[in-house]
Order: C-alpha cells, then structure tokens, then sequence
C-alpha cells in the first residue's frame, strides 16, 4: 500500500501466530509514525484517529465437533487464527481514557498554579513502566 504522504510503499499482514489480529501492533506502529512524522514534538503531538476494519475468516464457534481429520485440522485453524480483536480494543479504550484523564489532570494542575517540575515529579514517581518504542 503506498503511503499518501511520503510515497513510500508500506506493507501489512495478518500477524497470524503473533497476535492473530494484530491491532497492538497496528496501534503503536500508527502512534510511532505520527510521533515521528510530527519532527519530535513528542507528548504533545495529536495522533489522528485510525479507521479499522477487521475480516474474520475463521468461525468462532461450530455446530458440530468435528468427527473426520480434515474437519479437526479445520478446527484447528478456526481456533488459532480466530479474531481477538474485541479485547485488545477495549484495552486500547481503556489506555486512551487514561492518557486523555491524565492531560485533563495535568491541564487542571497547571491552572492552579503548579509548576512543570512539580508535575512531572508526580507523573514520574507513579509510573512503574513506560510505553517504549521497540
């Protein structure tokens, strides 16, 4: 797929045994390049939001226990390649509620006079890890 901005051809694909839909993966890739794209503002950068749509391929359920191998092979895949999606978008819901709490919070502390070191003490002392890019 070409990127519309650089021109450059970007490449995806099914993250398969990695993460079967990958979308973690696609969040902190599209996070990553808008941090980098935006020439190092950092924290302060407005990531765009992202339009995803998913195709599940294999059935999560069956009406019948397989019985034959072919039909326990096809099981097989059905189960490990089944789409995951649903838990890692709340996840991600649940980390943007955060992330957008947490500005609303700093926004406040500032407007009652505290100063950046101050904040930054707090937000520091109470994070036991960081989002790192790998």
């Amino acid at each position: 797929m070409e990127d519309k901005i650089t021109g450059n051809d970007r490449q995806f694909w099914d993250g398969g045994y990695l993460s079967n839909t990958p979308l973690r993966e696609l969040l902190q890739s599209h996070r990553d390049f808008w941090l980098d794209y935006s020439g190092g503002q950092g924290k302060d950068t407005k990531v765009p939001d992202l339009e995803i749509y998913v195709v599940d391929l294999h059935a999560t359920l069956e009406k019948a226990t397989p019985n034959d191998l072919d039909s326990i092979d096809d099981r097989e895949h059905d189960i490990l390649f089944h789409n995951r999606t649903q838990y890692d978008e709340k996840v991600a819901n649940l980390v943007t509620g955060y992330v957008d709490l947490t500005r609303k919070l700093i926004a406040l502390a500032k407007k009652k006079g505290r100063s950046d070191s101050e904040i930054n003490n707090i937000l520091d002392s109470n994070l036991e890890t960081k989002s790192k890019k790998q």
